[in-house]
């Protein structure tokens, strides 16, 4: 078996993280220990993970950053269908995400000052943990008989040149994804959206992603490990970034402010 090759050549941890890989997750405990293991897979070479590492006195200073309204730049290369840190990533955007709300909540204004808009991570090809390759090759599936119980995206709306007349079929699709799904299950993320999304066109593309990758995520007649990893990311990372879009866009305008009622299951 390969994992006994690799134990045999000393690489017991890629020997753990291979099993672990090649088998199924049929508990949840299970389940959590891969994505774990995966999300802190650098930690494994030792060259990545001092790379990542700061050394003495040269640590990253989330306030200081935040005070002085700076820049970061995560760069990383993929070199299979991930980047190995994507992870770290994720988790330092969290951590600066957090650490602002921290701040912005214990000021007198009770936000912070100047408002941190968003967090951007600029990656030169390097890709989220699972998501990319499992879109693409959902998407390079043949759409043969054993595939037709798949689900498969429809073509994006090309909002920038549809007249009024044209886009209301795609929005009756993405009113009907709000309203059935969005909103009841959604619970505090669907209440920031205001009812006048439909008149701002970067509500329809951020909602119209939201919309398309959660029906390639939840309507597929079976649940990978994979496909588990990427339904993480989605709730954990990607909705509340574009939650967060649609809140800051639809909060600036001159609209009126009539609260949308949410139904969430508890």
């Amino acid at each position: 078996m390969p994992e006994r090759i690799l134990v045999a050549a000393g690489a017991r941890q890629w020997a753990l993280t291979l099993s672990e890989l090649r088998s199924e997750a049929h508990k949840t405990a299970a389940t959590v220990r891969m994505v774990m293991s995966r999300a802190l897979s650098f930690m494994a070479d030792p060259a990545l993970a001092a790379s990542v590492l700061p050394k003495p006195g040269e640590g990253f200073d989330i306030p200081a950053f935040l005070d002085q309204s700076g820049t970061v730049y995560m760069i990383a290369e993929a070199v299979s269908e991930e980047a190995p840190v994507a992870s770290l990533f994720a988790a330092m955007a969290t951590e600066i995400h957090y650490a602002a709300a921290q701040i912005g909540q214990a000021s007198e204004s009770r936000r912070l000052d100047p408002p941190l808009l968003d967090t951007r991570i600029t990656t030169l090809s390097g890709r989220l943990i699972e998501l990319t390759g499992l879109i693409t090759s959902l998407a390079a599936t043949p759409h043969d008989d054993a595939d037709a119980d798949r689900h498969h995206p429809d073509p994006a709306p090309a909002w920038w040149k549809l007249p009024p007349a044209d886009r209301a079929e795609p929005l009756a699709r993405l009113r009907a994804w709000v309203e059935q799904v969005y909103r009841p299950g959604y619970g505090h993320l669907a209440a920031t959206l205001a009812p006048c999304w439909e008149a701002h066109d970067l509500c329809l593309y951020a909602l119209d992603v939201a919309a398309a990758l959660w029906s390639v995520l939840y309507l597929q007649p079976d649940r990978t490990p994979g496909l588990l990893s990427a339904q993480a990311e989605y709730q954990a990372r990607i909705l509340p970034a574009l939650a967060a879009q649609l809140m800051t866009e639809t909060t600036r305008c001159a609209h009126p402010r009539t609260p949308a009622s949410v139904r969430s299951t508890p």
